[in-house]
């Protein structure tokens, strides 16, 4: 049966085709549900759910999808499509007599989800570890119906596997995407973000979830959930997707982070809609949840992390080119303002500045007809103006229709952001007079509301700590990332400590695997993550992402190939940014005369490391390389932990190209670069990899 026990999944039998301009893409249906209102019970509404409807529904028409063939029931729909539990059934049905062999059916279920003790007798093909089933909430979900032992209005994961099989029974291939949660604990932190989950003690009496929760499966590491896949036999061909871990939580938050004006979405499906709007070749499951996480961790989130079942994670999924490419990037004057039709899920960002040329086809194609920025995003659009860029003047008069290709991209890195949330009002005052003053004298820091804060600081018991605004869940609070003792006055602590952060995020973010260098042009470099028996393993095993993602415990040893599958030679630099937002430098080995100069095809294992426990939590590997022209090149500066005062007025020559003088101003807060051209994109290569790393699981 299928079941989903985490925050959101996504259910995939088969692969949608690319949607290069070239490819006839096949005809597909899809039913997309956005809950934000609940009229059975009054549970806390939601906004981002019709945010997620509206995102996607334009991501599948610029993927071929025709807009009678998408289904949407939501709020702001005709009484005939709210998202009540009888119009939901009602449209699976018709999917199920509508969809033919091999056309694509998606599926978004966006709202609350909850939890309601397990059918009884239970299925001994498909038992709950916990007790308890998984619940969609539709927007008539009533309290717990003891007679007939289920929630009114709740969609159960048994009955969705029946519905889902039925639609896959008719050659359908079938994407499900559920953005809603049902377990984990409510995140403490800013109140920006909106947590999707209903707990089930609202809606279920105690004694019926204690009852339940008695016939709970333990398994030897404590935890509810096995690494095995959960799905019988009938649904091999089905991935699952989780959005994160079953300890965890979903929420809804502004994006983009670095819009004017942001909307609430669901974090798993603008994260989805933005990896797949953003891939230029096919990726298989089990990469799309990695670039899931690795968009978790550029937005600067330690949680959630993505969950994954089923036997064909290694299968291709949805693969585009990505947007500097496409012929859809396009520029028309609307209204009173110019606009361009492709936004922050393909990359964008304001600030960047676009070439002008013609049309493809038409006299004079190659030829530049000006420059335009971006001046404020959506999701799937932007808004832009005509500027000035290079030797080029600012031209007025730009064609109302034409093409456009990246000539700047603006990284928008960011200061840490601090806010102080203490119950005593002078020492409040003191600690923000601190934060402001160090604001001053350090440009990686700055002083903002607790609503807009990255980090705050709190106290826990009777230490001042500095923690995540987003907060910890309150389950694995052990490994979540803080800093402390923090002594008052904390201006000289916060100087030294918030820069260590600052750092460290600026890096992550400018981590953006294959999103923007063309494969053909420039570094092409594979990283891989490897397991390894030992410290004399020559090779080791490539490790895949389990259900439970990438976990390490103290104890095992991890390795490090790298390979060059570009035709020049690279000079390569790896960070280890461990969860306490340390960077160290790992290769070239520090203190060695080791080249880190790989030649075309070349590959090595180029490091190894035996996992200490010293810190536990979310953990990352970032890759830079850059053409090996030259002296081998390495930016193994970087980790020192704090700037310097000596540093040169010009400063190493790692640091004087204008790729250097990004990393220095991020790194350092030193300098005026915040992006880079597209001839600087396309000669660098970046990697990214995170993995958890645990405690000892209990024998």
């Amino acid at each position: 049966m299928v079941r989903w026990r985490s925050i959101a999944l996504v259910l995939l039998a088969g692969i949608l085709p690319s949607a290069n301009a070239e490819e006839q893409v096949p005809q597909g249906h899809a039913l997309l549900v956005g809950v934000t209102k609940y009229t059975g019970r009054p549970l806390q509404p939601l906004v981002g759910p019709a945010n997620d409807v509206a995102l996607l529904r334009d991501v599948l028409l610029c993927h071929g999808f025709s807009a009678e063939n998408i289904v949407t029931l939501a709020e702001d729909q005709p009484e005939v499509n709210r998202p009540t539990y009888d119009h939901i059934h009602r449209e699976f049905l018709k999917l199920a007599e509508k969809a033919q062999a091999n056309e694509q059916v998606v599926i978004l279920l966006s709202g609350h989800g909850t939890q309601q003790p397990q059918r009884q007798p239970p299925d001994p093909n498909d038992p709950e570890p916990d007790g308890l089933d998984e619940v969609f909430l539709a927007s008539d979900a009533n309290y717990y119906d003891r007679a007939k032992k289920t929630i009114p209005g709740g969609i159960v994961d048994n009955d969705l596997g029946d519905w889902v099989r039925k639609i896959r029974d008719q050659g359908a291939r079938v994407w499900i995407i559920v953005d809603s949660c049902h377990s984990g604990t409510i995140l403490r932190g800013a109140s920006t973000e909106i947590e999707r989950r209903v707990p089930a003690e609202m809606l279920v009496p105690e004694e019926e979830l204690a009852e339940a929760r008695s016939h709970a499966v333990r398994t030897r590491g404590g935890s509810t959930v096995s690494d095995e896949s959960q799905f019988s036999g009938d649904l091999k061909h089905i991935v699952a997707m989780y959005a994160a871990q079953p300890e965890e939580s979903t929420i809804e938050l502004a994006l983009p982070p670095e819009s004017d004006s942001p909307k609430l979405y669901g974090l798993l499906t603008y994260s989805l809609c933005r990896e797949l709007s953003m891939v230029h070749s096919p990726i298989t499951y089990r990469e799309l949840a990695a670039r899931v996480q690795n968009a978790y961790v550029r937005l600067g989130r330690t949680s959630p992390t993505p969950f994954l079942e089923g036997l064909d994670v290694g299968r291709e999924v949805l693969g585009v080119q990505t947007w500097p490419e496409r012929s859809r990037m396009l520029l028309a004057r609307k209204e009173n303002f110019w606009r361009v039709n492709v936004g922050a899920i393909h990359g964008l960002t304001t600030g960047t500045v676009l070439q002008v040329f013609p049309l493809a086809g038409t006299a004079n194609a190659d030829e530049s007809q000006g420059y335009v920025s971006v001046t404020s995003l959506r999701p799937t659009e932007c808004t832009v103006e005509p500027v000035a860029f290079g030797t080029r003047e600012k031209v007025e008069s730009l064609p109302d229709s034409a093409r456009c290709e990246l000539a700047y991209l603006d990284l928008h890195l960011e200061p840490l952001k601090v806010a102080v949330d203490l119950p005593s009002a002078s020492e409040r005052e003191q600690c923000t007079s601190q934060v402001k003053q160090v604001e001053q004298e350090e440009r990686l820091l700055q002083s903002v509301p607790l609503a807009g804060a990255d980090w705050v600081l709190r106290r826990s018991g009777e230490e001042l700590v500095l923690e995540p605004a987003s907060g910890v869940d309150a389950r694995t609070a052990k490994t979540a990332p803080h800093f402390g003792p923090v002594p008052l006055p904390a201006g000289p602590w916060l100087r030294e400590h918030g820069k260590q952060i600052a750092r460290a995020q600026n890096l992550l973010r400018m981590a953006r695997p294959d999103e923007n260098a063309k494969v053909d042009k420039g570094p092409n470099v594979i990283l891989t993550l490897l397991r390894l028996k030992n410290a004399a393993d020559p090779s080791g095993s490539e490790i895949e992402w389990k259900p439970s993602g990438l976990v390490f415990h103290p104890g095992e040893w991890l390795g490090v190939r790298l390979k060059n599958q570009g035709a020049n030679p690279v000079d390569v630099t790896l960070f280890f940014i461990d969860s306490g937002y340390g960077i160290q430098s790992v290769y070239p080995t520090p203190g060695t005369a080791t080249t880190n100069r790989l030649m075309a095809e070349e590959s090595q294992l180029a490091f190894r490391a035996q996992v200490n426990g010293t810190t536990t939590g979310l953990e990352h590997l970032v890759m830079i390389a850059v053409p090996g022209v030259g002296e081998p090149l390495d930016f193994s500066l970087l980790d020192q932990p704090t700037l310097p005062r000596t540093r040169s007025a010009n400063g190493p020559k790692q640091l004087r190209s204008p790729f250097g003088e990004l990393l220095k101003t991020a790194m350092y807060g030193q300098g005026m670069t915040r992006g880079e051209s597209a001839k600087d994109l396309s000669q660098q290569c970046w990697g990214l990899i995170s993995w958890r790393v645990e405690d000892e699981p209990e024998k």
